[in-house]
Order: C-alpha cells, then structure tokens, then sequence
C-alpha cells in the first residue's frame, strides 16, 4: 500500500496529484543518490509550514473563544513545535514511507524527529496543493486531537525520566499497574499507578494507556522531587 492508499483509508483523503504525495516522502539524501529523481520534499515543506500555521490559529481561535491572546500563541507554539509534528507523523506512520539514502537509512534517517517534522509539513502542503484547504485540516486531526485532550505531556517523556531518576538513586526500576478502564472504544479512559516494589510512586489517568502512564509518571516525579 502506498501513501495515497494510507490517506484514503485513514483519512479518507483521496488525493487528486499523487506525484506530489511523492515528492513529499522523499528526503534530499535519496534524491542525491538516484539522478533521475530531481525532486525532494523541502519546497513542499515550505508550503506546509505556512499552511500549518493558519490552519492551527484558525482552528485553536474558532475552538477556544475564551481564550486570550497570550495563551493562543502558547498553545499554538505547543503544537507546531518539532517534537510535537515528530508525534503526529508517528500517529500516521510517516517513518515506513520515507525514503531517505542508505548512509541516512543506517543512521536512523527516517525515524528521525526532524525528518518526521518536516516531512510531516510536506505531506500537508503536498494535500493542499493536490486538494485544497479542506482536506489538509483533515490531515492535521491528529493535531487538533492533541490541543483537544491537551496530549502534549506526550512529548516529555516522564516514563523515562523517572526510571532515570529512581535508578540514579536505587537501582531499582519501576512498574505500571492498570486500576480501572472505562468509557467507550472510541473515547476510553484508563487509570493507572506507578510502583517500584510494593511502594506506589503515583496515580495517572488518560484517555490512552501512554498517556495515563506518562501522567502517573509525572505524578511521582513531582512528589519525589518535592520531597
């Protein structure tokens, strides 16, 4: 399957220029190193870019009306940061589909944040300019989906930097136990604690289990860090 077929089966987004979706996933490192290709993803990343950036402040001002200015341009710098568009590629697969050369590809090259980041920018300009706007707010749900629950704990990864900090201090490591699930498969919430040995650390919940580990995660740092 394709990209094209991707975005139709998970968006149903049925892309009229497939050469630019193309064009979008491939990295100047594969370009360089097959000469019939002259094209690569960076000047549809500028076209993303500044679509992103409308299609964010529209969406976040016609959401949220109550709120001011200062915290607008906050939240709308949370989600259109690297690491947050290095997210959403993840969420749409993004890194199976990049072509990237073969030094790149040894090195991790498309698993990268910044090649996710901008190639992510790309797909969204490479849609816009193959459909038009309305399907490029489509492709960015994943985005709108993240101000909404306000995921964007997601991106400090407080799973990690507990289990450094514990170790640093005991050698031990940490576990997550679930307490409870509830809600619907579209909308679930989980609840659940995080302990070392027998000692609970911390309590967390969310609407996915990443989530409601991440803030148990943070929970516990908080309390240790306070004590």
């Amino acid at each position: 399957m394709d990209y094209c077929d991707y975005l139709k089966n998970k968006l149903d987004i049925c892309i009229k220029d497939e050469k630019l979706i193309e064009q979008a996933l491939i990295h100047p490192s594969y370009a360089n190193e097959i000469q019939k290709i002259e094209y690569h993803y960076e000047r549809l990343e500028f076209m993303g870019d500044a679509i992103l950036q409308f299609l964010i402040s529209d969406y976040i001002y016609k959401k949220y009306p109550n709120t001011d200015e200062g915290e607008m341009t906050v939240l709308r710098a949370k989600a259109v940061r690297e690491d947050s568009l290095a997210l959403y590629a993840d969420e749409y697969d993004l890194s199976l589909y990049i072509r990237v050369g073969k030094g790149e590809r040894r090195s991790g090259g498309n698993k990268k944040k910044s090649v996710q980041a901008n190639v992510f920018e790309a797909i969204l300009g490479a849609i816009y300019l193959s459909n038009g706007m309305d399907d490029a707010a489509k492709f960015l749900k994943v985005a709108y989906q993240f101000i909404d629950e306000d995921r964007f704990d997601d991106i400090e990864d407080y799973k990690t930097k507990l289990q450094e900090y514990v170790q640093a201090d005991t050698k031990r490591t940490v576990s997550y136990e679930l307490i409870s699930s509830c809600g619907t498969s579209n909308q679930p919430f989980f609840k659940f604690k995080v302990m070392m040995d027998d000692l609970i650390l911390g309590y967390g919940s969310g609407h996915s289990k990443k989530k409601a580990q991440q803030s148990a995660a943070k929970d516990a740092l908080e309390k240790m860090v306070k004590k």
